[in-house]
């Protein structure tokens, strides 16, 4: 990793025991009979230090759900659940929380401790529909496709700060009118990430600040921002186990008449993260500290210490705060922390969840990095989890032939301009054939109606696959599903974009 490393050490079962951070400091951690996590503490043997730096102590009710977790740092945290998983009270340190839902899903009220930037949002919510047009003193507009297209905020004896949202055929949001009246423009690339963020000057078109996004698959991998108040490029980067970030690196370049030659800072710091993957912490392996630790509510709106040393603009999985409309980008759509919602509908439709706009049931184990359907996070280590090959059948890796034609199984709503990671070289005759054979469980694809023929470019760079016998998953419905079929897996993120849809998605039953 760039700036630092870490190291880790890992049990029989795979799950992780220590993480070093640097020398004389470690992540330790520990688990419950059940493999869930029981506590993670931050440890620093340098002389002089204090032995326990940060500690985090989980707590669970029979069915998995958290119930409260001891936070060293900001005191304990418990949490009330109604039967049906989700989250009604908070009761912490820094202030009670409260939450009422519809049988939809929907927040109905919602209160915590109010600060300047998000205390409007506190109170009832009001629904047209699957629409919120109330929040507290917040009301909301929406256009044609039910996309948010004015957040207006209303303040006792001013005028009501207002934001205006535009959006493109392709249901991105392309721009951004904040109260002051500055103008944010977003780029993104043919995969639908977003590539930059523009400040727009005074005049509306020329850019006085720019940030650039770089991504690795369908992680966000470093930020650029360029503006006049820096001394030069300002680069966060991110590297990852899974969804769940390990290290934040932060370039400091400064150039101009000032600096004789180019003059480069660099810093490290490790990311400790919830049991989702949230980032709880930074921490500065060189002085042993706690650089900035997030106090965030059930929902996402996250605020720090005055005093910390650094900052990260990650929060849920996958997700990104722009401080500018305090939403967080979701890769395909964007979150509002403040409501639980997203301000666009779910590009798929009512097929991953019931509800197309809200975001999670439980935000402690369940998430969606995506921006497209729910995951649940209640993960078990690698050893523990059922392998995708079958036993004894080796996973190979080739190029994709030109032409060659494959097998995707997709849902209703599903656009074919945007495939999966997974298809099939087998013909897929029923519905029963994707469950017991490609033993796809329902609860990681709840529609298996159609199967869309896609074929690997002609022309360009071939595109990796890695080819392999399924092997058997048990699905928390059908029990055992024995697998057998072949699969193969597009391997770079950016390679589902060029292959091409062969006729039209055809409907099994």
């Amino acid at each position: 990793m760039p700036g630092g490393g870490l190291a880790f050490r890992h049990d029989a079962l795979g799950r992780e025991l220590e993480r070093t951070l640097g020398p004389g400091l470690t992540l330790d951690r520990s688990w419950d009979p059940r493999h869930r996590l029981g506590s993670q503490t931050l440890l620093s043997t340098r002389p002089g230090r204090p032995a326990v730096l940060q500690q985090h102590d989980y707590r669970y009710r029979a069915d998995g759900n958290l119930v409260g977790v001891d936070d060293l740092l900001a005191g304990p945290r418990t949490f009330e659940l109604d039967p049906a998983g989700r989250v009604t009270g908070v009761d912490a340190a820094t202030g009670a929380e409260r939450y009422a839902y519809d049988p939809a899903g929907n927040l109905t009220a919602a209160q915590w401790p109010a600060t300047p930037a998000t205390g409007a949002a506190v109170g009832e919510r009001s629904y047209r529909g699957t629409e919120l047009t109330a929040a507290g003193r917040i009301r909301y507009e929406y256009d044609a496709a039910g996309r948010t297209v004015l957040r207006q905020k209303t303040r006792l004896s001013k005028k009501p700060d207002t934001w205006h949202y535009s959006w493109d055929a392709e249901g991105r949001l392309t721009g951004v009118v904040t109260p002051d009246g500055t103008r944010w423009r977003y780029r993104y690339d043919p995969l639908g990430r977003r590539i930059a963020k523009q400040r727009l000057g005074a005049d509306g078109t020329g850019v006085a600040e720019q940030i650039d996004f770089s991504w690795d698959g369908a992680l966000l991998a470093e930020q650029t921002t360029s503006a006049p108040y820096l001394p030069g490029p300002h680069t966060l980067s991110w590297d990852y186990q899974g969804l769940h970030p390990l290290a934040q690196s932060e370039t400091i370049t400064t150039l101009g008449p000032d600096a004789p030659q180019e003059q480069v800072d660099r810093r490290f710091f490790a990311v400790v993260t919830d049991l989702i993957g949230t980032p709880t912490e930074l921490v500065d392996p060189v002085t042993d500290t706690v650089a900035w630790r997030a106090v965030p509510t059930l929902w996402g709106n996250t605020t720090w210490p005055a005093d910390s040393t650094t900052y990260t603009p990650l929060r849920f999985p996958g997700q990104y705060f722009d401080p500018e409309t305090r939403l967080h980008y979701n890769l395909n759509r964007y979150y509002d922390p403040e409501t639980a919602r997203y301000t666009s509908p779910d590009p798929l439709g009512l097929v991953p969840a019931p509800n197309p706009d809200a975001y999670v049931g439980n935000p402690h184990t369940w998430c969606d990095p995506l921006g497209l359907s729910p995951h649940s996070r209640r993960a078990l280590p690698p050893a523990l989890r059922e392998p995708p090959n079958a036993p004894g059948s080796p996973i190979t890796s080739r190029l994709g032939r030109p032409g060659e034609t494959f097998n995707m199984v997709i849902s209703r709503g599903q656009s074919v301009s945007r495939p999966g990671g997974f298809g099939t070289f087998d013909d897929v005759p029923n519905q029963e054939f994707v469950r017991r054979q490609l033993a796809i469980r329902t609860d990681w694809k709840s529609d298996v109606s159609l199967v869309q023929r896609y074929a690997f470019p002609a022309h360009g760079e071939p595109i990796r696959i890695q080819e392999s016998v399924i092997g058997p998953q048990d699905d928390p419905l059908l029990g055992h599903l024995p697998g057998g079929a072949t699969q193969l897996e597009i391997l770079k993120f950016e390679d589902r974009a060029r292959l091409i849809p062969v006729g039209d998605p055809v409907e099994i039953s």
